[in-house]
């Protein structure tokens, strides 16, 4: 029984102590030495509708086989009755009829011990023997009891990684496995029997797809998403497999609900993603990816009739930066920039960088003198930033120089796209170098170009 129900480590010395009282009782029994297991047995006529056998067993079949085989018998019922509190439906029939053949010859030999059947000195186990016989029979033949796959479904489903959760349907839980358990940090005892509401409440993206089965849910191909499930430690992604459980007529029973681990994959993709769309260096955006999100802006501002500006930035003397301080110096200024950027600009804005040492900005639903202004502490702010050229030496003065552009809804009958916005943005800062460099140059069409910071 330990076998069947799961328990596959027993003890060698357990095995032995098991063994040790039968493998004893068999030549006791035969020989009965010092009328160890029997007295002066005598066949008594008349007294019940058959013959009665006085058997006047001796001390070691009361004292000793009788407490072992009492003792066995509970063990094997705890066990049994353990199997059917975990077990599905089938495998709680299976159990309940082994627990029922066990337990009826165990009843007999209670009463027999005990003396509370009419007849003096008959077992009735004997008789019970025979029905646990028959029910024995039923569970082999018609019900795979013993069936390696059962037990081997049982021993694989309990000991799978993914997490599996069974929900009848009324939708309350009727399995977890060990995985379940441990992801959703539940107790299985606990949530046994209950609406799913309840033993799961804290895993909303979980109850969706038990608490509300749809028509699909019912349909023989079982349903695939992926569903997020916020844990203590942070997000775990994980790919939901549903299926319903039927009968063998497609009675719709339940679902069994598979949830296989992809958090790395996950984990994978967004950093393949990043790397993708994101400058090694400095973290912004690549061009490309920045040129993706300006086509988009731009739609939606020429949709929605809303502003916007574009700002196109260059370090002023970059290359002497570098051919001073080093390359790792210029590397180490441009990082410094793109954490400039992020701190002082909207959580809507768009930095991206497009080449050397050339940034740009979008700035959506933002005019050109709003945009100027951002422009000018952006200026400021760049120009506050110093950077030593050795340990020694002095700080080096870092400034930049940027033009400035905003989008035409209607310029020569048709709005701007991205190459006239840039081309504009690109004269502009091209004038704040020439200029002098350490300015902010804006683009008007009606009014050409001026100096704005």
């Amino acid at each position: 029984i330990r076998r069947y129900v799961g328990l596959f480590r027993v003890r060698g010395a357990i095995t032995a102590a098991i063994w040790a009282i039968p493998v004893a009782t068999v030549p006791i029994a035969f020989l009965n030495p010092w009328h160890l297991f029997r007295g002066n047995p005598s066949l008594e006529i008349g007294v019940a509708p058959f013959a009665l056998l006085h058997a006047d067993y001796g001390p070691w079949y009361w004292w000793i086989l009788m407490p072992f085989t009492f003792l066995v018998n509970m063990a094997t019922l705890t066990m049994l009755v353990r199997g059917i509190a975990r077990g599905d439906r089938l495998c709680r029939l299976q159990h309940g009829l082994l627990t029922l053949a066990f337990l009826l010859p165990l009843i007999g030999n209670l009463l027999y011990v005990f003396d509370v059947v009419g007849w003096s000195d008959y077992n009735p186990a004997v008789g019970l023997l025979s029905i646990s016989c028959l029910l024995m029979a039923l569970g082999l033949f018609r019900y795979g009891l013993f069936s390696i796959v059962s037990m081997a479904r049982e021993k694989v489903i309990e000991e799978l990684a993914d997490a599996v959760i069974v929900v009848d349907r009324r939708g309350r839980l009727v399995d977890l496995n060990r995985a379940a358990e441990r992801l959703l940090a539940v107790e299985r005892g606990e949530c046994l029997a209950r609406p799913a509401e309840e033993g799961l409440k804290v895993h909303p993206a979980l109850l969706d797809a038990i608490v509300e089965p749809t028509a699909a849910a019912r349909a023989a191909v079982p349903l695939r998403r992926d569903i997020t499930i916020d844990l203590p430690e942070g997000p775990s992604h994980h790919a939901l497999t549903c299926a319903p459980v039927t009968t063998r007529r497609g009675e719709y029973l339940g679902r069994a609900l598979i949830l296989h681990d992809i958090s790395e994959r996950v984990k994978l993709l967004e950093r393949t993603r990043e790397m993708a769309e994101r400058d090694d260096l400095t973290g912004l955006c690549n061009r490309r990816h920045f040129l993706d999100l300006t086509a988009r802006e731009l739609e939606r501002a020429q949709r929605y009739r809303l502003p916007l500006s574009f700002l196109l930035l260059d370090v002023d003397h970059f290359k002497k930066v570098n051919d001073t301080m080093g390359h790792q110096a210029g590397d180490e200024l441009l990082r410094e920039l793109a954490d400039l950027f992020r701190a002082n600009l909207r959580s809507s804005d768009i930095a991206g960088r497009v080449g050397g040492e050339e940034f740009a900005v979008v700035l959506p639903e933002t005019d050109l003198d709003s945009a100027a202004e951002v422009a000018g502490r952006l200026r400021e702010t760049v120009e506050s930033l110093r950077l030593r050229l050795d340990t020694l030496g002095d700080p080096t003065l870092v400034t930049v120089s940027m033009g400035l552009a905003e989008f035409n809804h209607q310029s020569r009958g048709r709005p701007d796209d991205f190459r006239t916005l840039y081309e504009r943005a690109d004269r502009a800062l091209y004038e704040a170098k020439a200029s002098g460099r350490n300015m902010v140059v804006a683009s008007k069409e009606e009014s050409g170009l001026r100096a704005v910071g």
